[in-house]
């Protein structure tokens, strides 16, 4: 009976150790998690975050490039008027060397 009481005070004892350790262990963890915002919750809201994020990201590059391709039809438009007033210029500049300058109409008349 002896015996007994001293592996239960033993049991006692050693299980109280434990329970502190686990105690100890836990308030450890507690502490890394908080540290490293892996509370209850925290991933999921910062997955949600993300998510938000990443969605006005493809906005803005949808955005962008809905006024990109717009320039790039404001540029081509500009690129092919330009081009016209460049022909147009050519032809008068043709047509401008087949006249006679004024001095040389004087000359012609004298």
């Amino acid at each position: 009976l002896k015996l007994i009481r001293e592996q239960t005070a033993t049991f006692i004892r050693d299980l109280s150790a434990l329970r502190a350790e686990v105690g100890t262990l836990r308030e450890k963890q507690a502490c890394v998690e908080q540290f490293l915002g892996f509370s209850h919750g925290k991933i999921a809201e910062s997955a949600a975050n993300f998510a938000d994020r990443f969605a006005v990201l493809e906005k803005l590059v949808g955005d962008a490039s809905t006024v990109q391709d717009g320039h790039a039809r404001d540029l081509k438009g500009l690129k092919d008027s330009h081009d016209k007033h460049a022909r147009g210029l050519d032809e008068l500049r043709a047509a401008s060397s087949a006249h006679a300058s004024i001095p040389d109409r004087i000359e012609y008349i004298e």
